[in-house]
């Protein structure tokens, strides 16, 4: 242990020596270096990278956090419609604790890191979750590092999907009643939509301005906006987009329907897991469960060319996570307060409403009443939006300004002329009483000229 030395790298050259060696052990693609330095570039919420490490006789990394210094909220967000305020916080993205082959150095590294930042204007350090059998937690809770044991810890679930051999194992791997459901939706889908369908994956750092974009207005007709997790284009989002696109594993997936863009999956792989990082759909389309209905094509179209990444739906529960995922374990995280925080009113004005909406959320879990007050916060969503046509016309029709591919060029020549697709639309709306057909305000023809929602 002697001959480890402790650093910190805060600039681009202090990082440069390491750089390859960090790619190779990187094990979340959002604690990858491309991210990592893209994110201090561009998102002006961060204020400097501040990495520690242990290096060892070689110069090589024996452990390292890959953590950057920034203002921003304390823990996950619980949906409390309650006013929000920015700490300084020493954040380590998810797995962005690196050589885990000696978890005893973690300890070691904590603690020397503990000691840094007390001259720093840090108000807590936030580790990240970890399995409740890590061997890194493990070693953690053995430690004498009071600091770690009086941090304010909580629990959450973390959602994986394994993806079988062929789509009808698949299936297999759902409840009877899931199964029966999932199957029933992707024919009707298939019968509904033959033929006015597609899904475009966008994979190449100039593409995903233009796909971001896409993936906002269709998530500005979900829930997610009211709720206010809705997916941004904004210069954070389209830095960890491009970090990801460079490390070779992004996929932007979009359904549309008639040329309209209605849902999306966006995910990167890295280390032989494919790690989820935004979805979502316009509710306010039609009433089939589009987002569903991509995730699976988009799985058969990984089985069908041997793409059998785990599927890895990150922290936080839900609904359907519980209904289509394979297996859960429950990981653990903590926020260690600095001295700092203690006469920081920001900070505890966000300590109390953080317990406050995890005291609520683990009391609704208890009572089996957290689904259905996201239920109603569903349709109070859906009610308010349709006092908004248009916001709604606006994400519905528009349109993704990618290149497209020329056989995509040639799909779009061949498409049926827009106003029968809309008498098509309109007459299968009328048989399957849980679509309906897209009002005036929604149609092709009127979309010219509506402005960006503020």
């Amino acid at each position: 242990m002697n001959e480890l030395q402790f650093r910190i790298l805060r600039t681009e050259d202090d990082i440069e020596p390491f750089l390859d060696e960090w790619k190779q052990v990187a094990a979340h693609p959002l604690a990858h270096p491309e991210v990592v330095r893209a994110l201090a570039r561009n998102d002006t919420s961060i204020v400097e990278l501040f990495i520690p490490m242990l290096v060892d006789g070689q110069g090589r990394i024996a452990c390292m956090f890959s953590s950057r210094v920034e203002h921003a909220h304390l823990g996950r967000d619980v949906y409390l419609p309650l006013p929000k305020r920015r700490i300084r916080k020493l954040t380590i993205p998810t797995d962005g604790i690196v050589g885990r082959s000696a978890p005893e150095h973690v300890g070691t590294l904590l603690r020397m890191t503990l000691d840094a930042i007390k001259h720093e204007k840090v108000d807590v350090l936030e580790l990240p979750n970890m399995g409740k059998d890590d061997p890194v937690l493990r070693a953690l809770e053995k430690t004498d590092l009071k600091a770690f044991h009086s941090g304010h810890r909580h629990s959450e679930e973390h959602w994986t999907m394994e993806i079988a051999e062929d789509f009808d194992q698949q299936m297999l791997l759902l409840g009877r009643s899931t199964r029966s459901t999932t199957r029933n939706t992707l024919n009707k889908f298939e019968r509904m939509y033959e033929g006015r369908h597609e899904i475009r994956t966008f994979t190449d750092v100039d593409d995903v301005e233009n796909a971001l974009k896409t993936c906002q207005s269709i998530d500005d007709c979900s829930y997610h906006r009211a709720l206010g997790v809705n997916l941004e284009c904004d210069s954070r989002t389209l830095s960890i987009y491009e970090g990801l696109a460079k490390q070779g594993g992004l996929e932007i997936n979009i359904l549309y329907i008639d040329g309209n863009p209605v849902a999306f999956i966006n995910n990167s792989t890295m280390n032989e897991t494919r790690f989820g990082t935004h979805m979502g759909n316009n509710t306010e389309f039609c009433r089939h469960p589009l987002g569903t209905i991509l995730l699976f094509k988009t799985i058969k179209r990984y089985i069908d060319t041997g793409k059998r990444q785990t599927f890895d739906f990150g922290i936080g529960g839900a609904e359907y996570k519980s209904r289509l995922c394979t297996s859960m374990r429950m990981t653990e995280q903590r926020d260690i307060r600095m001295p700092r925080a203690l006469i920081n009113p920001n900070y505890l004005y966000m300590l109390w409403t953080h317990r406050l909406g995890l005291a609520i959320k683990k009391l609704l879990a208890k009572v089996n009443l957290e689904e259905e007050v996201r239920r109603r916060m569903r349709r109070h969503h859906h009610r308010r939006e349709k006092k908004r046509p248009t916001l709604r016309a606006y994400a519905t029709q528009q349109r993704c300004d990618a290149p497209s591919s020329s056989h995509e060029q040639q799909k779009k020549s061949s498409r049926e002329p827009i106003q029968a697709s809309r008498e098509s639309h309109a007459e299968d709306a009328t048989k399957i009483g849980r679509s309906r057909p897209i009002p005036a305000s929604l149609r092709p023809n009127d979309r010219a000229a509506l402005p960006a929602d503020d």
